[in-house]
């Protein structure tokens, strides 16, 4: 009888265990478990200030590891510095007409191409050197030409450019297209150093109003000599050069 009376004492400290540990469910985050990253929390939580809890995102990365995202991001291809997009790209272009150092057209308006001034240096000789495969170095043969051709355009060319004719001053200061005369030139357009100029109505030599004393020196030499075969010219700017007539 004692047996039996034992066992139904403890039926209900049985009942009453399996009732406390069958609702048994723990809350982490009331706890305030601490982590250190995600993988020290209970499944379903994140470690969030180093407490396991709720969210979406894990902020528990070191500054370390912060740092090391910054410097992936900084040596992405893509957030490289893009080149400079203020230098603009080699433009030049050397017209075949011109092939030392270009030119401009300075052809009457009906035939701008038909002269050219032509830029660039050339030794004692080899001014023809200045004018393209289908240009020659304007001569009395231009004549026609030389007298329409655009002189403005000529001036803001930059330099002086100088024409296969004969030229001088004669003693009352008006330029001729003469060979000799009191001081024998190179007649031309434009200006450049030592160059003179007359007035319109004082020229007799086409419609030329510059010209080169070949009594002086400067970036251009008569060499001894009076015409343009025994010049030379020699720049370091691209000023001046030779006028260039179509074949």
């Amino acid at each position: 009888m004692s047996t039996v009376h034992h066992a139904s004492c403890l039926r209900p400290r049985v009942v009453f265990a399996l009732l406390l540990f069958g609702c048994y469910n723990p809350n982490y985050t009331a706890a305030g478990y601490r982590c250190a990253t995600s993988a020290d929390c209970p499944e379903g939580l994140l470690c969030t200030g180093g407490i396991c809890g709720g969210g979406t995102a894990d902020l528990s990365l070191s500054p370390d590891d912060l740092s090391m995202g910054q410097q992936d991001q900084r040596e992405s291809p893509d957030l490289k510095t893009p080149p400079d997009l203020n230098v603009p790209p080699d433009m030049t272009v050397i017209d075949p007409n011109c092939p030392k150092g270009g030119g401009v057209q300075v052809g009457n308006k009906d035939h701008l191409a038909d002269v050219y001034a032509c830029k660039g240096s050339f030794d004692k000789g080899k001014f023809a050197d200045l004018c393209g495969a289908s240009y020659h170095a304007c001569n009395e043969s231009d004549k026609g030409r030389l007298m329409m051709f655009d002189r403005g355009k000529c001036e803001a060319a930059g330099g002086f450019f100088a024409a296969s004719i004969y030229g001088g001053f004669r003693i009352d200061g008006t330029l001729a297209c003469i060979p000799g005369g009191i001081v024998s030139v190179l007649v031309g357009c434009g200006d450049e150093d030592q160059v003179d100029h007359v007035d319109p109505k004082d020229t007799a030599c086409l419609s030329f109003i510059s010209a080169f004393p070949c009594n002086k020196t400067s970036t251009w030499s008569c060499n001894g000599g009076f015409d343009l075969n025994n010049s030379s010219h020699k720049t370091t700017a691209n000023q001046g050069g030779i006028l260039c007539c179509k074949n």
